[in-house]
């Protein structure tokens, strides 16, 4: 190591430290305790995400009859009084159990907001809606719309800083994710108590059925479902597309971290888990990762490490079928091969 490298010094302490609170995965009996012990953590490091939601309620805000569905875009109540824009879509085909349906909550990633996973390119000049069109379809973007089209109930919130929650003053995720750190309050857990939120919406309403929920997302989204599927028992199935390494590999590669958002980091995270241990904390409930061979944000060796040690949870808990992967020859984007049927099968 360089006596003067800080880079070398941060690589070789990631290379010797051991999380504390690893999935402990040839000790079954260690199992419950391990699991209650790092949601704890989680939820601390997070700031405190356990604090009391606020109860279920949403405003509608519009309604428009879609190809298949009836697109509301509602207000969802979350804590402090804070509401979440989002899109509920509900079929109108005669499809379901006993009038209750499965449900997707699906998360978007750094783009437009929630229009992104509606495929909308939102207003703006014809030339704007026409780059923002073709940015989705670039994306293979509209996973919400196709879940709706195939009989799912989908509720798409909006994530702090996107969208209409992203005033113009605000530069994006920075300068929020800054006084985030300072306050203790890192993006990561504002974005997951507005999640939980819708999930506590979606599963209230009356023609879902709360036993199948799924959540799925696309790259900051899909570090969105990796959360909330680890720290909520209600999401039955889930689907992580562009957004799966293990972090250690990521900080041996290093120069790949350029292209990470502030908005991706929980201080101190990697003392306790590594993203393997989250996606632990989601086993043995069916889990499919999406990843493209050519995203410029991953390095395909510590993707392939961390595919391999979820595989191996899974097994270790008697479930190597309900994992799943999706290595596709592509991009930053959502792949889809796999994924609509695998949410369709496991709800």
């Amino acid at each position: 190591m360089s006596r003067f490298s800080n880079k070398a010094y941060l690589q070789e302490m990631t290379a010797h430290l051991q999380p504390e609170l690893a999935f402990p995965i040839g000790r079954p009996e260690e199992w419950p305790r391990w699991r209650q012990a790092l949601r704890a953590k989680v939820a601390e490091l997070l700031g405190d995400v356990s604090t009391p939601r606020a109860e279920p309620g949403a405003d509608v805000l519009e309604r428009r009859d879609d190809d298949g569905y009836v697109r509301e875009k509602i207000a969802v109540c979350s804590k402090e009084g804070v509401k979440v824009p989002a899109y509920l879509l509900t079929p109108t085909n005669e499809h379901g159990d006993g009038g209750r349906r499965r449900a997707v909550l699906c998360l978007h990633g750094h783009g437009h907001g929630k229009d992104d996973v509606v495929g909308d390119p939102g207003e703006g000049t014809e030339e704007e809606r026409a780059r923002r069109a073709a940015w989705i379809a670039e994306h293979n973007y509209a996973y919400a719309r196709r879940f709706a089209r195939m009989g799912f109930v989908v509720l798409a919130p909006e994530a702090r800083g996107f969208g209409e929650r992203a005033a113009g003053s605000e530069h994006g995720c920075y300068i929020p994710g800054v006084i985030s750190l300072v306050l203790g309050l890192p993006i990561p857990g504002q974005r997951l108590r507005d999640d939980m939120s819708a999930l506590d919406y979606l599963c209230s309403l009356p023609n879902v059925d709360a036993a199948r929920v799924g959540c799925a997302g696309l790259s900051e989204g899909g570090r969105r479902t990796l959360y909330l599927a680890a720290m909520d028992d209600r999401v039955k199935a889930a689907v992580i597309s562009g957004y799966y390494n293990t972090l250690r590999g990521a900080i041996r590669e290093w120069e790949k971290l350029s292209g990470w958002d502030i908005c991706n980091y929980v201080p101190g995270l990697l003392r306790y888990a590594d993203y393997t241990d989250l996606a632990a904390l989601i086993a043995p409930r069916p889990l499919l990762i999406e990843s493209g061979t050519e995203d410029p944000l991953y390095d395909q060796q510590a993707v392939q490490e961390a595919l391999d040690i979820t595989a191996r949870a899974y097994a270790a808990l008697g479930a190597p079928e309900h994992f799943d992967v999706d290595v596709f020859a592509g991009d930053h984007m959502w792949s889809g091969r796999k994924s609509f049927a695998w949410i369709d099968h496991w709800l």
